[in-house]
């Protein structure tokens, strides 16, 4: 495995960026989960895309035609084979790491960006907003979870 240079990423991110481009998401995958041994920079674009970085260069997966809007939040499952997505236009998707297939189109009816979406175990993903959480799983079955949140007296 080789060390991480982060000069050369930096240089490697801006090669792959246009005057158009601007990153509305970023995530990692882990040298020790990807197939190439090295780790890999996700970046999401307002132009529909993702752009994947590592130390030998910049591919634009061109997933205009897979995503139906831009990718505001990005998650890696903890086997690091899929990757959640959530859409300016509320969508969840949701599709292998190396972009060869999409698993699932789910639509949360909230364009609200989630405070944070994280996944339980390697098939569900956990959205939380402000009052409620919603777990969307294998083949788009949902389940969502209310709750209220209160200020506990005397915590810091």
């Amino acid at each position: 495995m080789g060390r991480l240079n982060e000069g050369k990423l930096v240089r490697v991110m801006a090669s792959g960026l246009n005057e158009r481009s601007r990153v509305t998401s970023m995530a990692a995958i882990p040298p020790h989960l990807t197939s190439s041994g090295e780790l890999e920079v996700l970046l999401a674009t307002n132009e529909n895309t993702v752009l994947v970085l590592d130390d030998s260069g910049c591919v634009d997966q061109l997933l205009q035609e897979r995503i139906s809007a831009p990718i505001t939040a990005m998650s890696i499952a903890p086997n690091g084979r899929f990757m959640a997505c959530f859409l300016a236009n509320g969508g969840l998707t949701v599709m292998t790491t190396n972009f060869t297939k999409k698993i699932l189109d789910f639509d949360t009816n909230s364009t609200r960006k989630p405070a944070q979406m994280v996944w339980c175990g390697e098939d569900a993903v956990l959205l939380s907003w402000q009052g409620f959480l919603l777990m969307v799983g294998p083949f788009g079955h949902w389940l969502q979870f209310p709750y209220r949140c209160e200020a506990r007296r005397g915590a810091v």
